[in-house]
């Protein structure tokens, strides 16, 4: 990665865009009053007075300057706080990034949206959150107020699990962002379940079940819809360039959702041979939508999302011995939002155990997709609620 001060300035990319499209400029000013206006009608005043409310393009511009430097931390300010005492997660890092794509994704009922509609703002968005991981990869972007936070007002992140004796678990301390957002959990806190049953497979995150295909004959799962005119679920689309995408017709396809405050790394939910760990670019957005008050983002099974984001994946290939198979397995890590860099640690070549890591997120919420070959799903856990690594998440039938 380029050194900061080598790359390109992203705001004036920015300005340089609005110059050449007056139309995207207008329509971009226009997301801008409409958010504030549905802040003013439908958020919660506390969290609407804590954030800052830019109406034109100077007072967006220099909103997007502060945020380049934003450390994410929580506080125990009431508007980040849950109104129910009895649940004590917080929710400022969330708001906040909600927040910056809830300004530029607001329009009228016949409207265009100012990103969703503009592939050039579509990618300078993406440069722009990466532009911000960048700087979450300094030392500026942490420190010990910055880990104090978590632990005194962000139970739901559970630090404690990657601390000894009050400190982090990392020889060196984390000190950047990104090394604390990836954080390795202390050893034996997620058990594999049937480390040796080939029939059971095991959950690759801490993470919620969200949806669950059967994918047809076409390797296309039932069509999902992003920017309203772009239609998403070709398997090949997922595993862009894969050799191994239409080995997948008539299987599964099973996708989960990991929150900011989830541990990010990912484990193989089985046991294999890994034929390929290829990690491909894509963009960064997030669906934001005004529920009971608070800014929420949206990761609805029919989003698409995981189909032009940035994403990595391993194709594992269970027929490592003499026993029974599930033929080939893929696990897809999607980054969602601000996760600009999905890193895969596998090595093609390689045999790995269930339960064996194969790599990390960095900042941001994000999800997981797995996918079985047809024939191989007995049956899929499909409950809602959160789960660990290395739990249960499936059965199937071996294929010998």
């Amino acid at each position: 990665m380029p050194a900061p001060d080598d790359r390109p300035d992203v705001l004036a990319s920015l300005d340089a865009l609005l110059a050449d499209d007056p139309q995207l400029r207008d329509r971009l000013v226009r997301s801008l009053a409409l958010a504030d206006e549905r802040a003013r009608a439908g958020l919660d005043p506390r969290v609407r007075d804590a954030l800052p409310w830019p109406t034109d393009l100077a007072s967006y511009r220099s909103y997007l300057q502060d945020f380049l430097r934003w450390v994410p931390q929580e506080s125990a300010d009431p508007a980040w706080r849950e109104p129910d005492p009895a649940h004590r997660s917080a929710r400022e890092v969330s708001t906040r990034l909600a927040h910056l794509f809830w300004l530029v994704d607001q329009h009228g009922e016949d409207e265009p949206r100012a990103v969703e509609e503009s592939a050039e703002f579509a990618a300078w968005l993406t440069d722009y959150a990466r532009e911000w991981g960048a700087f979450l990869d300094t030392p500026e972007s942490f420190g010990p107020d910055v880990l104090q936070s978590f632990l005194d007002d962000a139970p739901d992140y559970t630090v404690e699990e990657s601390m000894v004796d009050g400190f982090p678990n990392a020889p060196s301390g984390w000190t950047t962002f990104n090394q604390f957002f990836a954080r390795e959990l202390n050893p034996g806190l997620r058990p594999i379940s049937a480390p040796d049953d080939v029939r059971v497979v095991t959950s690759p995150a801490d993470c919620s079940f969200v949806h669950h295909y059967d994918i047809g004959a076409d390797h296309r799962i039932p069509a999902t819809t992003i920017k309203r005119t772009h239609t998403y679920g070709s398997i090949p689309e997922l595993l862009s360039g894969s050799p191994h995408a239409e080995a997948f017709a008539g299987g599964t396809f099973t996708h989960y959702m990991l929150p900011p405050s989830s541990y990010h790394r990912f484990h193989l939910p089985v046991a294999g041979r890994v034929l390929e760990a290829p990690v491909v670019q894509g963009h960064a957005y997030m669906q934001v939508d005004l529920v009971d008050g608070q800014l929420q983002s949206v990761d609805a099974a029919d989003s698409g999302y995981e189909f032009h984001q940035t994403r990595g994946w391993v194709v594992l290939d269970t027929a490592v011995g003499d026993g029974p198979d599930l033929g080939l397995v893929a696990v897809v890590a999607v980054g969602m939002a601000h996760v600009a860099s999905v890193r895969i640690t596998a090595v093609p070549g390689t045999t790995s155990p269930k339960g064996q890591q194969f790599g990390f997120f960095q900042f941001g919420g994000s999800d997981v997709v797995v996918l079985l070959q047809a024939g191989v799903a007995d049956q899929v856990d499909t409950d809602p609620g959160p789960r660990k690594v290395g739990s249960v998440i499936a059965t199937a039938h071996t294929r010998g």
